[in-house]
């Protein structure tokens, strides 16, 4: 006999008992709930994995119990603020400037600057120290943990140019 058991993340397909004869090689596969990941095979309840392919195969030398280990995907969350000189920073799915996400989800964001203004990158720090996550404005990215990113803007130098008017016979003319 062959039992199979696993967590609230996903299941054995087929039943979770079934009897065979010693000697018989057995192929089985697993159904992954929604928000969950596999992660292995072991033949004793939080032990050492045997496998963490799908399906497994292995032969049945005596009654046995399998235990199937599942995870939950962990939800992180992306936050965007504004910074001198940006009119807008937002996650396209959102349209927001914060979402929450499973983890390995692929996100765009985007930062607008204000007239005069040049952007300089995404940082993950308020200060700006290090260097820049991306320098695109528009960044495409997986996202692994909770993140906050401040998108950097310099004020473009301002160029001045002298205007110089002679006056000609009374009249005012350009030169």
């Amino acid at each position: 006999t062959v039992k199979f058991i696993s967590n609230e993340g996903g299941s054995v397909e087929g039943a979770t008992t079934r009897t065979v004869d010693a000697g018989t090689y057995m192929t089985v596969s697993y159904t992954t709930n929604d928000g969950y990941r596999f992660k292995g095979w072991s033949l004793s309840q939080g032990g050492e994995y045997v496998s963490t392919y799908n399906p497994y195969s292995f032969t049945v030398n005596s009654d046995m119990t399998i235990y199937l280990t599942f995870e939950k995907i962990p939800d992180y969350t992306v936050n965007l603020v504004k910074t001198t000189g940006c009119s807008k920073a937002y996650i396209t799915a959102t349209n927001s400037n914060s979402c929450t996400v499973r983890e390995d989800t692929t996100i765009d964001i985007f930062a607008y600057g204000e007239s005069g203004y040049t952007f300089k990158g995404w940082y993950d720090n308020a200060s700006f120290n290090g260097s820049p996550i991306s320098t695109s404005s528009h960044y495409t990215f997986q996202v692994t943990s909770n993140l906050t990113l401040y998108p950097k803007f310099e004020k473009n130098s301002e160029t001045y140019f002298n205007v110089v008017f002679k006056s000609s016979e009374g009249m005012v003319k350009s030169s």
